[in-house]
């Protein structure tokens, strides 16, 4: 399917990324982008919106048939700067993929060494009875509770970071509206 496509594309150098693009788009309207600007008929599938990216920019991968077309579209669309509506310069890179196997699946690794964990073994034999659940006496529920906190911040600094990026575009929208209308 398209993981295979993108995999493929990704060996072949046929990959590119889009940025800059409208996140409402399709990834239909995306394929049709790149027809009316290069005359290149592509594969196109718009990148899901992550928590950690910008609500206001869109991006998109493309797969051209060969490596040649790949290599003129970047080449092409950063030369000579494909301008969407409301001022949106899209930008094009050679695209890669993030490889799930590289990612980590758990930041917290710990290392234990052998005798704590035979110690820790035989601790739980000799338990009398244990809590499935977290309690707030316990190392888990403070650290549950503080990675909470971290978390709402961590969402409140990307929130606020949009917020004054949207701010800043609409206050860069008016000006060169107000500049067109005194030029005119």
């Amino acid at each position: 399917p398209w993981d295979e496509r993108l995999r493929r594309a990704q060996e072949l150098n046929t990959l590119v990324l889009l940025n800059n693009l409208d996140p409402s788009y399709t990834s239909y309207e995306v394929e049709d982008l790149i027809w009316c600007a290069l005359k290149a008929k592509v594969e196109a599938r718009m990148i899901e919106w992550l928590p950690s990216s910008s609500t206001y920019y869109g991006r998109a991968f493309v797969i051209f048939k060969t490596k040649c077309e790949a290599e003129s579209a970047i080449s092409e669309l950063n030369r000579r700067c494909l301008s969407l509506g409301e001022g949106r310069i899209v930008s094009a890179k050679k695209g890669t993929l993030c490889e799930p196997d590289h990612k980590r699946k758990f930041s917290g690794h710990l290392v234990i060494d052998r005798p704590a964990l035979q110690r820790q073994n035989q601790e739980m034999r000799n338990a009398v009875s244990t809590s499935h659940c977290s309690q707030p006496n316990t190392i888990e529920y403070h650290m549950a509770i503080e990675w909470l906190l971290h978390y709402a911040k961590f969402n409140a600094c990307w929130k606020a970071l949009h917020q004054r990026q949207m701010k800043e575009i609409q206050d860069v929208k008016n000006k060169l509206k107000m500049d067109k209308n005194f030029s005119v």
